[in-house]
């Protein structure tokens, strides 16, 4: 059982002693290396884990930089809630460049 907020962010202050300042898919990565088989995206018919998600998002981001993408350009993305919408947030960053949903 989770305990009082206090408690949980005694925790976190107790692991996150000095603040830095990191893009979207270092923190993936970080995960990735402490728990790649943990489960991430959970949706209806399936679901990814730390590793599977990191690995979607490299995929798309090489190929945003095959696209042209290029570091600080703005992507926008017109997507609803799907699995889809976690792993091109990572590949963006990957490359760099802003996600505008």
């Amino acid at each position: 059982m989770i305990g009082p907020v206090a408690d949980r962010q005694q925790t976190l202050r107790a692991a996150m002693l000095v603040w830095e300042s990191r893009t979207l898919h270092a923190v993936l990565d970080d995960a990735v290396r402490a728990t790649p088989d943990r489960s991430f995206v959970i949706a209806d018919d399936h679901s990814w884990t730390y590793a599977e998600m990191a690995a979607w998002s490299k995929r798309l981001a090489a190929g945003l930089v095959a696209l042209g993408v290029l570091p600080g350009e703005k992507v926008a993305l017109v997507l609803a809630n799907y699995p889809e919408f976690v792993a091109i947030r990572y590949a963006v960053s990957r490359v760099g460049a802003v996600c505008v949903p």
